[in-house]
């Protein structure tokens, strides 16, 4: 089971107690739109749905305030390194080809992940 699904789990029985009469609906929606993402796409979704995995007396916003490739969270370094695992260079160029179109936290966040996946092609496995 990847780290993505006891997130989507909680996500889906908040829905369940918050809004009862609409959480089938709901949780269909986000089915189809995790569905719908292409792999480039994914990789940021679940990087997203990581850092907004805020624990119970955890701050959101120092949470979102931690740079991903050195957060406090194993969980979104993990989402992080998948970002810049080599193995994923076509999807991360998808997002680098197009970065100029971000706004300026977007764009840095981008660029720093290309930086990091160069760099771990060069380390070769060992930077893996």
């Amino acid at each position: 089971m990847s780290e993505i699904e006891p997130v989507l789990q909680r996500l889906y029985e908040s829905i369940r107690k918050d809004s009862p009469d609409r959480a089938a609906k709901i949780i269909a929606t986000i089915q189809a739109f995790r569905a719908g993402l292409g792999p480039e796409d994914a990789l940021w979704h679940d990087l997203n749905l990581v850092l907004h995995d805020a624990q119970p007396g955890e701050s959101l916003a120092d949470r979102l305030s931690a740079n991903p490739w050195q957060h406090p969270d194993p969980r979104v370094v993990g989402a992080w390194r998948k970002i810049t695992d080599p193995a994923n260079e076509p999807h991360l160029k998808a997002w680098h080809e197009k970065r100029e179109k971000f706004n300026p936290a977007a764009r840095s966040t981008v660029e720093t992940a290309w930086t990091q996946l160069q760099e771990r092609k060069r380390a070769g496995p060992a930077g893996t």
